[in-house]
């Protein structure tokens, strides 16, 4: 399926784009089908396995958590292992089937739809906060507090700008390059379990062995991510990759430990937005590293510049990524001719 992989990449990258020119802005469907599933399938067991009748205590809750897990990587497993047979058998269906896989497991030009619609909500007068506080919910991002200030909710648009192009984008392509289906839809899986999973005092352990696979998983992708940032923000009219160095050597071991906190670095030096404590809930445990400040202000005006950055850098790394598509698909295509 390799051979397939860049023009159904490009195919998809096609198709999600129409769509989403087609079909309202939802953001509780701004995640592929697989993420929805997976999703839907993580609060159930979360319910059922935290429904009050199961053995208390830490190391029960922990259990219960790795049987979980497993689970969910039987599934991503049993998932790859179908349609591998599948494909054998309709062999002349191969990119076909290549292209529902990527379609329901990569999303392109979603995350950046959903900045574009915070931005026109923060630009409102007065802003409809409860508009506002529903798109972080539906994307299991923090819900900043309310506040008259809108900065913190453009800041917190610039992270979940970083935060999806890895997982929505390049760390499910990577893990098909390293496992094939088995590793991207194993990603998926977990990664979108992780996400949606109920964080509350009574399933706290339980979401552990989640959220430590899910870090393993992302350490490469999330480096890989803040690595090709940089020349997308390069790209970007007043972007300063360049204030990465300072941010850096504020608190070099905690950025340079997590993919996500370096992700969150790059970005916070190329729009200036101050990113330090805002972390997702899904495998960061506590704030992000102190000193995560890009230095060009913190009021309303500066955080929608900032936003507005953080939109034009996540359409480049898009073309940068659909560009790469397009050599790849250009490579393959000239070596089948000559060989």
């Amino acid at each position: 399926m390799v051979e397939y992989f860049f023009p159904m990449l490009l195919a998809v990258f096609a198709v999600q784009f129409l769509a989403d020119l087609v079909f309202p802005l939802n953001a509780k469907t701004a995640r592929p089908f697989l993420w929805l599933f997976a999703g839907d399938l993580a609060e159930n067991f979360s319910g059922r396995m935290n429904d009050g009748k199961t053995p208390a205590g830490t190391f029960a809750a922990t259990m219960r958590g790795m049987l979980c897990l497993i689970l969910f990587l039987c599934i991503a497993v049993a998932l790859g292992a179908t349609v591998k047979f599948i494909s054998s058998i309709m062999f002349f269906a191969q990119p076909a089937i290549l292209f529902i896989c990527l379609y329901i497991c990569v999303g392109f030009f979603r995350p950046l739809r959903i900045l574009k619609h915070l931005q026109k909500l923060l630009a409102e007068q007065p802003p409809e906060r409860a508009q506002i506080t529903g798109i972080f919910a539906a994307l299991h991002l923090p819900v900043p507090p309310i506040s008259k200030p809108m900065a913190p909710y453009a800041q917190a648009g610039v992270a979940m700008a970083a935060y999806h192009l890895n997982i929505l984008l390049v760390a499910p392509l990577f893990w098909f390059f390293v496992y094939d289906l088995y590793g991207m839809f194993a990603y998926v899986l977990v990664m979108a379990a992780t996400v949606t999973m109920p964080v509350r005092a009574d399933n706290a352990f339980f979401g552990h062995p989640l959220r430590i696979a899910a870090r393993l998983l992302d350490i490469v992708p999330a480096f890989l991510t803040a690595l090709l940032l940089i020349p997308a923000s390069l790209a970007v009219r007043g972007a300063r990759p360049d204030r990465l160095p300072g941010i850096v050597s504020r608190n070099p071991i905690a950025v340079l430990s997590s993919g996500l906190q370096l992700l969150a670095a790059v970005m916070a030096a190329a729009t200036g937005a101050v990113l330090s404590g805002i972390a997702p809930h899904w495998y960061a445990d506590g704030d992000m590293a102190s000193g995560l400040d890009g230095g060009s202000g913190s009021g309303d005006a500066a955080a929608q510049k900032q936003l507005q950055a953080a939109r034009r850098i996540a359409a480049v790394f898009f073309v940068l990524i659909a560009g790469l598509a397009v050599l790849f698909s250009m490579k393959f295509a000239l070596g089948r001719l000559f060989l």
